[in-house]
């Protein structure tokens, strides 16, 4: 075997180990992306659903359009750390692993419904509206929490190992480091946020809906 194809074989070899240890956050990814192309394309505007929704976007449209950044802040917060404690809570229960992976798709449904039904009703004004406003928080969110849910999948993996090998659950030294990690997040969270409120201030007032 010749070396370029030695060194071929090597480099494969390598990028299919990375591939299969971060796979799970490829499934989260994932996962979080079908809850929002669910969200956006199951929309009918004959269903119940639709006109629920609508009265849900409106109202919310609204509230962010005539609140301050401050207020803006801590409702984008409120929001985003919903997900994050539920994610935490399944992490430190020994049954939580399998719940954690629909916790990116229920949000990601939450997402795309919002921005389906201002494409349908505002068409290029909902998506610029969108873009502006609400994309940019939500792309810093959505790295920092995906990464939660793939720290909250490990730990409630290994503390349930550990309880099966009657070994116990949480050993002390790995819940700090495990709890220090969850902090980071939920600092790039505060920040999504602000940067929503922030981006929402700046924009919003550009586009009629």
């Amino acid at each position: 075997m010749s070396k370029s194809k030695l060194n071929y074989g090597v480099y494969n070899g390598k990028v299919l180990k990375k591939f299969f240890e971060n796979s799970r956050v490829y499934i989260l990814t994932s996962l979080f992306a079908i809850g929002i192309f669910t969200g956006a394309f199951v929309l009918n505007k004959n269903s119940d659903l639709f006109a629920e929704i609508t009265d849900i976007v409106e109202k919310y449209i609204f509230s962010r359009g005539q609140q301050g950044i401050a207020d803006n802040f801590i409702d984008s917060l409120t929001v985003n750390l919903f997900f994050n404690i539920s994610v935490l809570f399944c992490g430190f229960s020994l049954i939580g692993y399998p719940l954690i992976f629909w916790i990116p798709f229920l949000k990601g449904i939450g997402i795309g419904a919002f921005s389906g039904y201002l494409y349908s009703v505002y068409k290029i004004t909902g998506i610029g509206y969108c873009v502006l406003t609400v994309y940019p928080s939500v792309i810093i969110s959505t790295i920092a929490f995906v990464v939660s849910c793939n720290d909250c999948c490990e730990y409630s993996k290994n503390a349930f190992a550990k309880a099966i090998k009657g070994r116990g659950q949480f050993e002390k030294d790995e819940t700090k480091i495990f709890l220090l990690r969850q902090m980071i997040f939920a600092g790039i969270t505060v920040l999504s946020s602000l940067t929503d409120a922030v981006f929402n201030c700046l924009f919003s007032r550009l586009f009629e809906i």
